[in-house]
């Protein structure tokens, strides 16, 4: 595991006493928190949610106005990694699937709320978007080896196709230079530089094909694509 960071937190709850028990049991617990913002409507947070970013949201399923769904869906359209923990106090499997479905990451009854699991939810919340970010860094450098492996795929094949006349037409300057008497020493020199420049391009063709052959090395050596895509319920 990483070091602890400091986290970032909004809480949206039209209940004052309620926003305020959550904070003390965020204030209480193990994380190590350097931002709680308070919010009391819907609104309010998608306006917040909008112009910051937070760690994790820890939202009112019940808000005035509105709704909690609302925008939860909101925050997701905004960006897809906002973390999303649904509080209610309906303790019921539907409202906590259509919570789900509508894109938050966990799911809390105001209830059974404890300073341990709300430790334990933020935590899985901090968990989930390192892997997320490792995903994408690994897809990252994937497709960026695929793009170089490509290009220098294509370079290889370039070096290829120009190394057949050039090796042809070495062998018609040694040819031309091998004949003494048709020769001027002027004409001689001349070819003789032509051999030579020649000679200098099939050697940068080979050295072109050699960082091809080298290149094409596996790039992301032991690493693992890690796929954490939850699919719908059926």
């Amino acid at each position: 595991m990483d070091e602890p960071r400091d986290v970032s937190i909004l809480v949206v709850d039209d209940e004052g006493d309620h926003r305020a028990l959550v904070v003390s049991l965020l204030k209480a617990g193990s994380l190590s928190i350097n931002q709680i913002v308070e919010c009391s409507d819907g609104s309010e947070a998608v306006a917040k949610i909008n112009g910051s970013e937070f760690d994790c949201i820890l939202l009112d399923y019940d808000l005035p106005g509105v709704s909690g769904l609302e925008v939860l869906r909101r925050a997701v359209e905004n960006d897809p990694d906002n973390a999303v923990i649904m509080v209610t106090a309906r303790g019921n499997e539907e409202v906590a699937v259509e919570a789900m479905k509508s894109g938050a990451v966990d799911y809390l009854v105001k209830g059974s709320l404890s300073r341990e699991n709300l430790d334990r939810a933020i935590q899985s919340v901090l968990q989930r978007q390192e892997l997320r970010r490792t995903v994408r860094r690994q897809r990252e450098e994937l497709v960026h080896a695929e793009r170089q492996r490509g290009m220098l795929e294509t370079l290889g094949s370039t070096c290829h196709h120009f190394s057949q006349p050039l090796t042809s037409l070495m062998g018609r300057l040694d040819l031309l230079l091998e004949d003494d008497g048709a020769l001027t020493e002027k004409q001689r020199a001349f070819l003789a530089e032509c051999l030579e420049c020649t000679e200098r391009m099939a050697e940068l063709l080979k050295q072109f094909h050699d960082v091809r052959e080298y290149r094409t090395q596996p790039y992301i050596e032991g690493t693992d694509i890690l796929d954490i895509e939850v699919g719908e319920e059926t």
